[in-house]
Order: structure tokens, then sequence, then C-alpha cells
């Protein structure tokens, strides 16, 4: 499983690494771990702050950095293309108090190009004090064949930490997952369904509380005008205050 991990040099992107770390216990794991400097920069400014984080994955696993120059979201697809990314994992800056969501230019970029499933952490997150686990997987979805894309990478993770998904109907009866629960068992992974009422992100927020889940798992919207009405206002809220990591599948 190959990990993409964009790093700015602060201390708020790498707030993503212990989850990058409980990534890296999975079997043949690797990391890259990347800082894009800024055009007609000295990319050697950026090794200390790379190194800093390198030492925090240290044992974890295989880790490289690399440190490359250009646009950071133009930067950031291209390698996850060449390296054929399993996932990217970022830090969001999305920020409550204005008209729109603020994901920030880079992490909106990343989400909208990104044909691999992005990893984020956003600022409602809580900061753990061991290296996180992945046992239980939070899965909303609204009966449509496009918030279904979200599964693959969900069964695939599921399968290798061992972990349990549980498939959430927000608003509605679970009914209709009891196909896509199916399926998942088929093919080795544990599963479950609920529905909850009331509204879509206050309900799967309540849940993954409730249950304490490792992770919760959506797909976006990724229609034009992505900039506009960034992941669609219920991802957009889950993202806002999710306790815990949010993996974004963007559908095809």
């Amino acid at each position: 499983m190959k990990i993409l991990v964009p790093l700015d040099g602060t201390p708020e992107s790498e707030s993503v690494l212990p989850w990058v770390r409980g990534l890296l216990s999975l079997p043949e794991a690797r990391v890259r771990l990347l800082h894009v400097a800024p055009p007609h920069s000295d990319p050697a400014g950026c090794e200390g702050s790379l190194g800093r984080a390198a030492r925090r994955l240290e044992g974890a696993g295989a880790v490289e950095s690399i440190v490359e120059t250009g646009a950071p979201g133009a930067v950031i697809l291209r390698l996850a293309r060449e390296d054929r990314a399993d996932f990217i994992a970022m830090r969001t800056r999305c920020r409550q108090g204005i008209p729109r969501m603020h994901f920030g230019s880079v992490a909106a970029e990343v989400l909208q190009g990104a044909r691999s499933p992005v990893l984020v952490t956003g600022p409602g997150i809580r900061a753990p004090k061991e290296t996180p686990s992945f046992r239980s997987i939070l899965v909303p979805l609204d009966g449509s064949d496009w918030s279904a894309q979200v599964l693959p990478p969900v069964a695939a993770l599921a399968l290798r930490l061992g972990a349990r998904a549980t498939l959430l109907h927000a608003g509605a009866s679970p009914d209709g997952l009891r196909a896509r629960a199916e399926e998942l068992s088929r093919g080795g992974v544990a599963c479950d369904t609920v529905g909850l009422p009331g509204h879509p992100a206050t309900a799967i927020l309540a849940h993954a509380n409730l249950l304490g889940v490792d992770l919760v798992a959506m797909a976006t919207h990724g229609r034009s005008g992505f900039q506009r009405l960034l992941l669609g206002s219920v991802a957009e809220e889950v993202v806002l205050q999710s306790p815990v990591p949010v993996l974004l599948r963007r559908p095809e």
C-alpha cells in the first residue's frame, strides 16, 4: 500500500502523521512524505521539516521523503498518479463561521483531481495519545451508486486491518443497504447496517461518537463548481466536526 503525505513544514500539516503511522502497520505499506516548495526557491530549506516528520514515523515502516518545486496541488496530483498511490493523507484547513466552506485551495484542488481516496483530518479531530488503529469504519451512504463508490477502498482497508464496517443510511431505513452489506460480507468484511432519523450530517456525527469509530468514509460530490460547493453540505459538515479522520472518495 502506497500513501502520499503532503506537508508544508507547519505543525498543523504534521497533525495527520499519527494516523499515517497507524496505516504503516499494514503489510508492505510505504509512505512518501512530500514538501512542495515555491517555484525558484531552494528545496534544501525544506529538508529539516521533512526530517522531523520522518522521525515521527521512525520504526513504523518504510518512509521516503521528497522535495519538489512548483504549484502544490498540481505536484501532489502528479506524484499520486506517477506513484499509483493508494491513498493521499493530508490535514485540511477548513474553518467554520464563513458563508461557504473554506477548505484551502490546495486541499480543494487535490480533492477535485485525485484518483486516489484522500484521508483528511479536520479541525474537530482529537489528538491521539497513542498510535491510532483502524478497527471500526463508519460508511454513510444515501442509496445511490455514486455514494457506493467509496466501498471498494473501504473493503480493501477493512480486509487488511481486520476492521468492521458499519453502513449508515442517515435519515432513512437501512433496508436499502442490505445488498451492499451482503456484498461486503461475501468479500470477507465484517459488516452491519443502521438507519438513523434526522439531518444526515448530524446523524453521521452522532453515530461516529456513539460507536467510537476510528474512521468515517464517504463519497464527495466532485461535480463542476467544486470550489463553490466543495463537498456537498453533508460531507462539509462531517469534515468540519468529525472527531476522527474522514476518507473521501470522488466518484467517477
